[in-house]
């Protein structure tokens, strides 16, 4: 991206009406939400109409019209204490909005990063990293924002109805002309709804532009102090700082722009109104009691519609926030940001499942039949992959760079969702490769580890118990007894984000020891020493190999692997060229000879 152009995002059409998604937040919670509609209701309509009420009885008690058998005095307790009830009443308000807000955006963002986690792992996300964190953070804020908010409004309404009715009934000249305000917003409404949108939409690209750089920035330290590219990261940080400055402000503007003229035609209306009770005051029409009340009335009636326009503008806002959410759920229907399920707030936390090795997960064969995977736009990818590993065995894939390696592993795997071919498990087909390949049944060291901002014991032991497994044993057939001597803390050193603490090689072996600790049938590593010093890698490799009744498949170009390989399945552009031992493939196969004399590229990067 240069600094002279930023990308806009087009739009998707979400499949579901936002009110969908507010009805189902309700239906969630709705003892809580109920609980919270009924204070609203006491604050925003019976609280001011009996305040209301009383007020236009005091003044009335006065000049001797009051309806009431109480004086003003018994009036004035009368509003103490109701107004005693309301601040009480308030903290109760605060906690329960607070509680129910918590629940609506855990809710959502609880099933857009399940729906995240369930696709297929080496896919990329419909939208960059920092652009995705923006709509898990403000778009989900502010569904959740408008349906906790949605109340008070209503409750003003209610409020706002029977005004209107007690106004009519005294005088229903100066009542019509108190409602007109309100056709004059909502005229004008339908006039400023495109440029909400329009606005809005290009503010949340913006800042999910700005956070996703933020974020590439942080993986990336090393590699620009290399490159020496500082004042350019910072340079394109100001262009995107600027240009999300410009666009929250074009955004608010317009946003405070209209909400003032929302509010000032309400403030020219209620002087109209003022002066029209004048005159009828002056004709002894209306009582001072009956004055009050309407200019009490009239403040809460111009609320309302300010309000009003408001909650307009905000529902245009999450109609935005609604089409970005549902490019993250997709291929996902966007019913399933609100779909109900148990999210843990308040208590101990649902244990992690550890699934105990058993007969089932024993591995006799694993066979690949026709597997077929190509990436969009390009074309690359492999083509009818056919092979088997028996039990006990080690297979090893090899081949040039963009052979289709390590596209073979994930396909497999389903990490890659495959166009085509079948894969068989003991010759069982396998029709949920992504949910079938975990451990026990297997683990996978992918060539670009992933570690968490943890301590070297949790990346290494993920939320398995860790008296249920031999920890030791994975970290010495990592090769990491000697590295966590000279680490700080050892297993309790924290690791930092993406195990920044760590080299190249710590990493990969920190990652082998996650999939060696769990022991499973099949092992699946994609080039796990290509980080590591030539002593180092031979010690790890000694060790794999001294495994005993693991089965294991991998990517590598190393001699030393090779040469141990019960197998190689030679690639050659997306497709098998030979399977065989080392011995047959050199001598048959010139594409292995090449490889085997270094001839051909054959670094593991596709």
């Amino acid at each position: 991206m240069t600094t002279q152009e930023v990308p806009t995002i087009k739009p998707t059409k979400a499949s579901v009406h936002p009110i969908y998604h507010i009805w189902q937040l309700v239906k969630y919670k709705p003892w809580l939400y109920a609980g919270f509609f009924l204070l609203e209701m006491f604050f925003f309509v019976v609280f001011p109409q009996t305040v209301g009420l009383l007020s236009r009885e005091f003044f009335n008690s006065l000049t001797g019209d009051a309806a009431l058998a109480l004086n003003h005095w018994g009036i004035l307790a009368v509003v103490i204490a109701v107004s005693t009830a309301k601040n009480i009443g308030s903290l109760l308000d605060f906690l329960i909005h607070t509680v129910v807000r918590v629940n609506f955006t855990g809710l959502m963002r609880s099933n857009m990063l399940l729906r995240l986690l369930n696709h297929p792992g080496a896919s990329p996300y419909p939208e960059s990293t920092g652009e995705t964190i923006s709509r898990f953070r403000g778009d989900v804020r502010e569904i959740a924002m408008f349906a906790n908010e949605l109340i008070s409004p209503i409750g003003q309404g209610i409020f706002a109805i029977i005004a209107v009715v007690v106004m009519f009934q005294i005088s229903p000249k100066v009542t019509l002309i108190a409602i007109a305000p309100s056709i004059i917003i909502l005229v004008m409404s339908q006039f400023t709804t495109k440029r909400f949108i329009k606005l809005r939409r290009s503010r949340r690209s913006a800042s999910g532009r700005l956070s996703g750089m933020i974020s590439e920035v942080f993986s990336a330290v090393e590699s620009m102090k290399v490159s020496g590219a500082e004042n350019s990261v910072i340079d394109q940080f100001n262009f995107l700082t600027e240009d999300l400055k410009q666009k929250a402000l074009k955004d608010t503007v317009y946003h405070e722009f209209i909400h003032t003229v929302y509010r000032n035609i309400n403030n020219v209306g209620t002087g109209l109104i003022l002066l029209v009770i004048g005159s009828m005051m002056e004709g002894q029409t209306f009582t001072v009691g009956d004055f009050s009340l309407f200019i009490y009335y009239l403040g809460f009636i111009s609320n309302f519609m300010g309000v009003f326009g408001d909650i307009i503008a905000h529902y245009q806002q999450i109609k935005v926030s609604n089409e970005r959410i549902t490019t993250v759920l997709s291929p996902d229907p966007s019913e399933a940001l609100t779909e109900h399920n148990e999210i843990y707030l308040t208590g101990k936390l649902p244990e992690i499942p550890y699934v105990v090795k058993t007969e089932e997960h024993r591995l006799n064969e694993l066979r690949v039949e026709g597997l077929t995977y190509h990436f969009g736009g390009t074309g690359r990818g492999v083509e009818d992959i056919t092979f088997s590993v028996p039990r006990n065995s080690f297979t090893v894939i090899t081949g040039r760079i963009g052979s289709g390696k390590t596209t073979v592993l994930r396909a497999i795997l389903g990490l890659l969702k495959k166009q085509a071919g079948t894969i068989y498990w003991n010759g069982e087909r396998v029709e949920n490769p992504a949910a079938f390949f975990t451990p026990p049944r297997s683990a996978y060291t992918p060539q670009i580890t992933q570690l968490f901002s943890e301590t070297m014991r949790e990346n290494v032991l993920m939320g398995m118990p860790e008296g249920e497994v031999d920890l030791d044993f994975a970290l010495s057939t990592a090769v990491m007894e000697d590295d966590l001597k000279v680490i700080e803390d050892g297993l309790d050193a924290m690791l930092g984000a993406r195990g920044v603490r760590l080299s190249g090689g710590q990493r990969q072996r920190s990652a082998a020891a996650r999939m060696f600790i769990r022991k499973p049938e099949l092992l699946v590593l994609d080039d796990i020493s290509s980080a590591l010093d030539v002593e180092t890698e031979k010690k790890l490799w000694e060790r794999v190999f001294a495994f005993e009744n693991h089965t294991l498949l991998a990517v590598s170009h190393r001699h030393t692997v090779l040469e141990h390989a019960d197998q190689i399945v030679l690639l050659k552009d997306g497709h098998v060229q030979a399977v065989g031992t080392l011995e047959k493939l050199l001598e048959e196969e010139e594409e292995m000879r090449q490889l085997w004399q270094g001839k051909a590229d054959h670094d593991m990067a596709e």
